[in-house]
């Protein structure tokens, strides 16, 4: 049998690491079973959530064309974290005469197997719901808190015993962005005075658009907390701007202490 690996890691508690395991295993098991893999599918960073994952769509595309009898995966939740899409994908698979084995779970091709298959595939997509689920509780709990949570903070801030506190001076810059932009000034003209004062970013460079728009649009400013905000990075492509959808951002008021004025972010 020509066999295919595939592997599959989503987070950033998993890493390269993650797929040299699950290869390791598949190795370990096409051995001693005597199957011959000839290539490896290996998607970094992505969910088994959905069937957006390039190297997965390249193994169902070269399934059709009848490279490979046999996909052998380290175990049933790398395949996918969804029913449905496990369902769809396992039935074309099948249509094809494609088996799907599993290195490190020992499940027969039998009524049984497939039921214990079943039960398996409900526990990856209930481990991954809840797993959110219980990601969103932590989160909400640190924005009532007000708590800095890593990274950098915004340029008028410090943070001081894990709280958001305000440095006068870069807040001074912050406050003057602000009032010229509401007064109808362009970014041109807003750079241009930055440069004439000295005044810099939160890491020391000169203004552009991209670190005026963040400033801008930052409700920090007037004391909100947002968390569960940006939508997460995909390898080799650009996000722009864009964010979740609203129902999923962590928003909570007033605890932050304030740069801005309402009336001076409405204007803007």
């Amino acid at each position: 049998m020509k066999a295919v690996a595939y592997c599959r890691y989503s987070s950033e508690l998993q890493n390269e690491d993650s797929i040299e395991a699950q290869l390791r295993e598949i190795s370990r098991y096409a051995q001693i079973n005597k199957i011959e893999v000839i290539h490896n599918y290996i998607d970094q960073e992505r969910s088994g959530k959905n069937d957006d994952r390039p190297a997965f769509q390249q193994m169902i595309s070269d399934a059709k064309k009848g490279l490979y009898d046999v996909i052998i995966v380290h175990k049933i939740d790398r395949f996918a974290r969804n029913r449905y899409d496990s369902a769809i994908y396992k039935a074309q698979l099948k249509r094809l005469g494609i088996k799907i084995l599993y290195a490190a779970q020992a499940i027969a091709d039998s009524p049984e197997g497939r039921l214990m298959e079943g039960i398996l595939e409900s526990f990856a997509e209930y481990y991954s719901d809840n797993l959110a689920t219980e990601v969103m509780k932590g989160l909400k709990t640190i924005a009532i808190r007000g708590e800095f949570t890593g990274g950098f903070p915004p340029l008028g801030y410090d943070v001081v015993d894990k709280k958001y506190a305000i440095n006068e001076y870069e807040a001074v810059i912050v406050r003057r962005i602000f009032e010229m932009y509401g007064s109808g000034c362009s970014y041109g003209d807003i750079f241009k005075e930055m440069k004439s004062k000295g005044y810099k970013t939160k890491f020391g460079a000169d203004f552009g658009k991209n670190s005026l728009y963040s400033i801008l649009g930052n409700k920090k400013y007037i004391g909100i907390m947002e968390y569960n905000k940006a939508i997460p990075r995909i390898p080799g492509k650009r996000n722009g701007h864009k964010q979740k959808p609203q129902d999923q951002i962590i928003t909570v008021k007033n605890v932050i202490p304030q740069i801005i004025d309402m009336e001076t972010w409405n204007s803007v």
